[in-house]
């Protein structure tokens, strides 16, 4: 059979044409793989991202911005609901897992709509091209287009459609500062888009075409227009039933309510800016803040706020001992209240702790067998070299019991027992399990340490107290759900569990000044362990307590630090305490701790040692036969050494007239007999450190240098 010749001639063009195609084709595979190799992809705006914060349950607490200021977060297919996938699929780019980055069907059938049109009909944009154009935003020109087309190509060589379409999900316009559909639908439905109804996911589909079109939140009815149009589209692509069509169309966008006055989400600023710079997967982190007891707590803070002066401000923290989260954080009354310097994080402030570190002093001493709370000890008038301190209203109590000195909280006692355990030694306890006390200058650590002359933050505190609450182990502050109920054993021991449940028989004798609070703090049958503290000049005031699980703490004050007079920790901090308690559920049944140690209370069963603290009999033996000590630094520690001239503090006592301390046994220098020196190191490394006094007793550690 012979062909026609016009077919003949339409065979002749329709290969020829074929043929021009294929060339262009690999013409332009050829150009891609050039560009590629010259050009490589800018992932700058992928990897520039945002986090979302939410509380224990999942509800948003914060958005962060990324740096250019868009609302990005990372989006994986995974995580979002099969429904929109297969929308967005079916709507924007239907052969998405055939094609190699661009689809060169859908171009031609573009062209020849806007030809029949006169009019761009459909852009050709496969879904791999938008990425490109979203990685790298450029002007809507045919130059532009082929610079996408050259992207594609690339992406679709070095990701596979899983991450290109994560790519998309993430960076997708939505309106405003809104970029991927997880801040999207955060902002529009207020939750992740793991559940969407088959309307919500058409509506996402659609925005990004037109974010400020199609914007549900001021033209509502035009995006509900928009959204039915893409159901009608994809129903007999996905066979959507008519039921489900109609049931998520009509003229009803329902979306979030929001609120500006959201009490839980304004009061969790602070926590949230301290949680946006944690690495989160998913650039998404869960906090263990519980929203009740946030609401509850900000409420407290709040009101007491108002009875304040003005100027001054006021923090919070309460923390569930048994698995170590903290559930509220509250770093002021009002972010947003400038007068108050809202702003500012007095939670993690540096500020004087006043007398909130007495009970740890007296642990020390307890573990090391010189003290128990029945130990007689002198309140009396005693100068320490020039420091000569007195009691909060200049009176003295003359021999009184530790638990009564602390009860109390009598500063004599207090210095006193420093004195013996030495500053330096307390100060490197608490640096050995991370706590480090900010000292004055570059003066080494002193005995006003006792009475608040070093600087903590209220969240370290609460990690001290906690300590007390639980088990003894100082943990670093929990943020994110611990995952269980049991605490594991992390941390390290500041104070056996023996001293741990005298500590809390002590705290738990404190009584509220009937003057100062109400009968029902006083008799509200709960029992509460708690010290209050009061900085110089009531520039602080502070209160910090715990029941069976919560451990609350509070610190009230001016930001910037000028006095506050009047106020002081059981007048003005301890009523919100126990407003604070109020606002907690009582515990049920009690979390299994430690075994319990035998306690005494009994003072004719007591070590003769530890029956009187400053009995002249027992200073004068200590006197004639103690040998030398170094108490700081401590054996076996790191000492971190940092300035331009970098020291280590060393602090001695005991021992026959002066000391001379030796280097990996090398002598260095002479130390007054119960003094204190600087040694600067040659290097970092481990170094022996020995004394040795005029009688030839020696006493030596072991550190190391970094």
């Amino acid at each position: 059979m012979k062909w026609p010749r016009y077919h003949k001639a339409l065979r002749r063009l329709v290969i020829a044409s074929l043929a021009t195609a294929a060339a262009a084709v690999i013409g332009l595979q050829g150009w891609y793989a050039w560009y590629a190799h010259h050009y490589p992809l800018d992932m700058s705006r992928f990897e520039d991202r945002g986090k979302i914060v939410l509380d224990r349950d999942g509800e948003l607490l914060h958005m962060f911005a990324a740096k250019d200021g868009s609302f990005r977060v990372i989006a994986e297919p995974s995580n979002i609901d099969p429904k929109f996938l297969r929308t967005l699929i079916a709507y924007e780019d239907q052969r998405f897992y055939s094609h190699n980055g661009v689809d060169y069907l859908s171009l031609i059938r573009a062209v020849f709509q806007g030809i029949r049109h006169r009019e761009i009909i459909s852009g050709g944009s496969t879904l791999t091209m938008q990425v490109a154009r979203l990685l790298e935003p450029r002007p809507r020109t045919w130059q532009s287009k082929m610079i996408e087309m050259a992207r594609a190509s690339q992406l679709e060589a070095n990701y596979s459609k899983d991450e290109i379409l994560s790519l998309y999900l993430t960076l997708a316009p939505y309106g405003g500062a809104y970029e991927g559909i997880r801040t999207a639908s955060w902002h529009l439905f207020g939750r992740e888009p793991a559940d969407l109804t088959w309307g919500e996911a058409a509506l996402l589909a659609v925005l990004p075409q037109s974010p400020s079109r199609y914007r549900p939140d001021r033209f509502p009815e035009r995006a509900a227009r928009a959204r039915d149009k893409v159901l009608r589209r994809v129903q007999p692509i996905l066979g959507i039933s008519d039921g489900d069509l109609t049931a998520n169309s009509g003229a009803d966008i329902r979306l979030a309510k929001r609120t500006d006055t959201d009490i839980v989400k304004q009061s969790a600023l602070h926590l949230a800016f301290k949680l946006a710079g944690v690495a989160a997967p998913n650039d998404t982190l869960r906090s263990s803040l519980d929203r009740q007891k946030q609401a509850a707590a900000a409420s407290v803070i709040k009101a007491a706020s108002e009875r304040l002066d003005s100027g001054m401000s006021a923090a919070a923290i309460i923390v569930d001992s048994w698995t170590g989260e903290t559930l509220s954080y509250i770093g002021s009354p009002n972010y947003f209240d400038t007068e108050r310097a809202g702003p500012v994080d007095m939670a993690s402030a540096i500020r004087s702790p006043g007398s909130t570190l007495k009970p740890f002093i007296y642990g020390i001493g307890m573990d090391d067998g010189i003290l128990h709370p029945l130990t007689l000890i002198n309140d009396i008038k005693t100068r320490f070299g020039d420091y000569a301190p007195v009691n909060f209203r200049d009176t003295f109590h003359g021999e009184v019991t530790l638990q009564y000195a602390l009860q109390k909280s009598l500063n004599i006692p207090a210095v006193k027992v420093l004195d013996k355990i030495g500053p330096g030694r307390f100060v490197g306890e608490l640096h050995h399990r991370g706590i480090d006390l900010q000292l004055p200058g570059d003066e080494p650590a002193g005995l006003p340490i006792a009475l608040g002359g070093a600087g903590i933050s209220l969240e370290d505190l609460m990690r001290l107290y906690s300590a007390v609450a639980s088990d003894g182990y100082v943990r670093d502050s929990q943020y994110f759900l611990a995952g269980n109920d049991d605490q594991e054993t992390d941390g390290l021991p500041l104070i056996s569990d023996k001293t741990r449940q005298y500590l809390v028989k002590m705290l738990q004798g404190v009584s509220p000044p009937d003057d100062l609070l109400p009968a029902t703090a006083r008799k509200g049958g709960r029992k509460i362990a708690f010290k209050t503290g009061t900085s110089w000049g009531f520039r602080d005031a502070w209160a910090i307590g715990f029941d069976e699980r919560w451990v609350v703490g509070v610190w009230v004050g001016r930001a910037s630090g000028q006095p506050a007079n009047g106020h002081f920790g059981a007048r003005t901090a301890a009523p919100i305490l126990f407003d604070l308690f109020d606002s907690l559920p009582r515990s049920i049944g009690r979390r299994a701790r430690m075994e319990s140690a035998q306690l005494v209370w009994q003072r004719d069963l007591l070590p003769k040692t530890q029956r009187h603290f400053d009995k002249p009999t027992l200073l004068k033996m200590a006197k004639l036969g103690s040998p030398p000590e170094i108490r700081f630094p401590i054996d076996g520690s790191l000492v971190k050494i940092s300035g331009k001239v970098p020291k280590v503090f060393i602090e001695t006592a005991g021992g026959t007239g002066d000391l001379t301390l030796l280097i990996n046994d090398v002598p260095i220098q002479i130390i007054p007999r119960r003094g204190s020196s600087w040694w600067e190191p040659n290097g970092k490394g481990f170094h022996k450190l020995s004394v040795v006094d005029e009688a030839g007793l020696t006493s030596s550690v072991n550190i190391r240098i970094d």
